[in-house]
């Protein structure tokens, strides 16, 4: 056992004095830099999608100001209010859209 072991210490110590082989360079070089690249990819899609919220965001005011326009004018919410009201209601319940047919809409008090 000791026999093994002593030949592995060896030729470790043979090996690590070997300097002189380039293609251990570009192996490092080459994993430091696919390393390198795969994180400025991930920051790159980080700000992307940083990019995508925003709008979203922008998206999500503009509706909200409509809505809050048409409380203010007393107006009747359109047809897609309506319709996402519908649709909300009918997968709550597990039912089809079309079984679902909505009267009035009234805005409850908190």
């Amino acid at each position: 056992m000791s026999d093994i072991v002593s030949e592995t210490v060896a030729l470790l110590a043979q090996n690590a004095g070997d300097q002189s082989d380039p293609g251990i360079l570009k192996v490092v070089f080459m994993g430091l830099g696919v390393v390198f690249a795969g994180l400025i990819m991930i920051i790159i899609i980080c700000k992307l999608m940083t990019l995508v919220g925003r709008i979203g965001e922008k998206a999500a005011e503009k509706i909200g100001e409509r809505a809050a326009a048409h409380r203010l004018a007393g107006e009747k919410p359109d047809g897609a209010v309506a319709a996402a009201i519908g649709a909300a209601i009918a997968e709550e319940n597990g039912t089809d859209v079309s079984g679902i047919k909505i009267v009035s809409i009234k805005k409850v008090a908190k």
